[in-house]
């Protein structure tokens, strides 16, 4: 499930510019139920809906609130993109992007909900709201570890976008998996004429030659992902075990 998520995390990046901020406050709240605790959290709201409401309507308010979340994400993406240019002028200018952001969150949901006590248009939304973005935006930029006396700007977006990494090198080891199987059916196929053609020999050994580059490219690739992100991915594994079959190839081959 999480691959899922991050897999619509990253459709951010093939969307027109105007439309990135809008998208990308819609999907927000998809980064609650990530890992195991985001799973429990999930759980426990569908067993309360459930439990208070009945199965049928539990689910129907799982998915009514589920839409009202990405329309407001939707909304309050609009106004952080607008504001977006305050966040580079300081940490004043950060804090007053924050706080409209979640200003016009809590706004827009105020707006899609029925009438509820201090939603709108109850003026007093705008006091409790309003102090809650305010300290909301407070937190967002005292906990934002992107200061010049932590991380730089490049090392803290890897480290933000860490667990994207970690489903990394399984992307890259499939993509290196496709070009495998095409060497394979062109290994395969000059291995039948090595009986009836002499060249073959030599056009096999030059294909293996770029299988192991190749696939070695690919495994140093994969082993700087592993130092960056502390885990041992299984294409690392198979990477190796291919360059070994690829190797004892190679020795029957110039034999």
């Amino acid at each position: 499930m999480d691959r899922f998520l991050y897999q619509l995390f990253d459709l951010e990046g093939r969307l027109p510019g105007w439309l990135r901020s809008p998208y990308r406050g819609a999907v927000f709240i998809f980064g609650l139920i990530l890992g195991w605790y985001g799973k429990l959290f999930l759980l426990a709201v569908l067993a309360s809906l459930v439990i208070l409401a009945g199965l049928a309507e539990g689910l129907r308010l799982l998915s009514l609130f589920l839409g009202i979340a990405l329309l407001a994400g939707a909304a309050a993406g609009i106004v952080s993109g607008v504001v977006e240019p305050l966040g580079r002028t300081g940490r004043l200018g950060e804090w007053f992007r924050w706080a409209l952001t979640i200003f016009a969150y809590l706004a827009a949901i105020s707006l899609l909900l029925p009438p509820v006590p201090f939603g709108l248009p109850d003026p007093i939304f705008f006091w409790v709201a309003g102090t809650i973005s305010a300290l909301g935006g407070l937190a967002m930029v005292f906990t934002d570890d992107r200061s010049k006396s932590r991380l730089p700007p490049h090392q803290f977006r890897l480290v933000r976008n860490l667990a994207s990494l970690r489903v990394a090198p399984g992307r890259i080891w499939q993509v290196a998996a496709d070009r495998l199987a095409q060497y394979e059916v062109r290994r395969q196929a000059l291995e039948s004429e090595l009986a009836t053609r002499p060249e073959a020999r030599e056009e096999l050994i030059q294909l293996l030659r770029v299988m192991r580059t190749d696939i070695g490219h690919v495994r140093n690739g994969l082993e700087r992902f592993v130092r960056l992100v502390g885990a041992n991915p299984v294409s690392l594994e198979e990477a190796d075990r291919w360059l070994d079959r690829i190797d004892e190839w190679l020795e029957t081959a110039d034999r």
